[in-house]
């Protein structure tokens, strides 16, 4: 049995990011956290919406503890585009990773048609001056889309991606969804640029009928404890229900589920979590584990950033969240 590597998680009571005020780009939604070290600080990718549906965008708060955030600018860093464009509905989803002359890129999702996840695809932005600096998109956006093949996992849209460069290639972990469900793939390239879908796709499936999770497995980042891999991933049960498992892996390809039950879930009535508890993301630090969430008490609006802490297990206190690098021996070992 795969043992969890993290005692109870405890949420803290209040949002650790909240919507900005009346006016502001993101005065609706500050969620769906992305979160990476870099000069001794914690950056948020986070999603933001504005209340008249102008745009939604990607934004940046930056802390030092993980606990209080100061948003950098009074703008997003990214933004829908324009009328006609790939992803004039939605941006959401930051991943950012470093190429191989050292630049630094921002991988996202973005989408052409409102209130669907048709069409919805993977652009990549160089990020220009730092972190905190503007950004530059490439010309041939969107760089991965959908198949639009019936039968394939990923027919439909695409969410969450996450790339680390792995045996001297970048991997691309993504969730693709089929117009019923959502499943988690892998696709492969040498630039950033051209992807190549791993052939044994999804690597990551919805669970039985009736579960927590039968409609949607999606995983999140990865840390390391031992000898495995392990990774929070958002479920969904038929009814649209979202809540968060953790799953483990020895190879990064075979996945299986550590529990049967959810290790997270929205809160009760009042709770600022109340509706929906989405896109766990994992940072370790300090011997603990900080999990973000995205959350919402009514619909999809307004929408916060929360945060569940827990002591890692005695045996695990040397675990650490993945960073753009993951070195692992061979990929075709069998499932643990």
């Amino acid at each position: 049995m795969v043992r969890i590597p993290f005692n109870s998680l405890k949420k803290i009571s209040i949002p650790v990011l909240s919507p900005g005020p009346p006016g502001s780009w993101d005065e609706e939604v500050a969620a769906n956290p992305r979160i990476f070290k870099q000069n001794g600080s914690f950056y948020n990718f986070y999603t933001g919406y504005s209340r008249n549906g102008t745009y939604w965008g990607i934004g940046q708060a930056i802390s030092s503890d993980l606990i209080h955030w100061q948003k950098v600018n009074n703008s997003p860093l990214i933004q829908t585009g324009d009328s006609g464009t790939w992803h004039h509905a939605n941006v959401d989803g930051a991943w950012v990773v470093k190429d191989a002359q050292d630049r630094w890129h921002l991988i996202h999702e973005g989408r052409r048609l409102f209130n669907t996840f048709e069409t919805q695809s993977f652009g990549l932005v160089r990020l220009e001056n730092g972190w905190k600096g503007g950004v530059r998109s490439w010309p041939f956006n969107p760089v991965f889309t959908p198949t639009g093949k019936a039968g394939d996992f990923d027919s439909t849209g695409l969410l969450a991606p996450l790339i680390y460069r792995i045996n001297g290639s970048y991997w691309l972990f993504y969730s693709g969804f089929d117009g019923k469900k959502f499943s988690t793939g892998l696709a492969f390239s040498e630039d950033l640029l051209n992807w190549r879908r791993y052939q044994h796709n999804p690597i990551f499936r919805p669970g039985t009928q009736g579960s927590w999770d039968s409609h949607g497995a999606i995983l999140l980042n990865f840390f390391r404890a031992g000898d495995l891999f392990y990774a929070f991933y958002e479920g969904m049960d038929f009814r649209g229900r979202l809540a968060a498992g953790l799953a483990a892996s020895s190879n990064l390809i075979c996945w299986q589920r550590v529990t049967r039950k959810p290790v997270i879930r929205g809160g009760g009535p009042g709770s600022f979590d109340e509706k929906k508890l989405c896109s766990p993301f994992n940072v370790i630090h300090d011997s603990k584990i900080y999990l973000f969430f995205g959350a919402h008490p009514a619909g999809e609006r307004p929408g916060f950033t929360g945060l569940a802490v827990a002591e890692l297990a005695p045996w695990a206190k040397h675990a650490e969240t993945c960073g753009q690098n993951i070195d692992i021996s061979d990929r075709d070992n069998p499932c643990i």
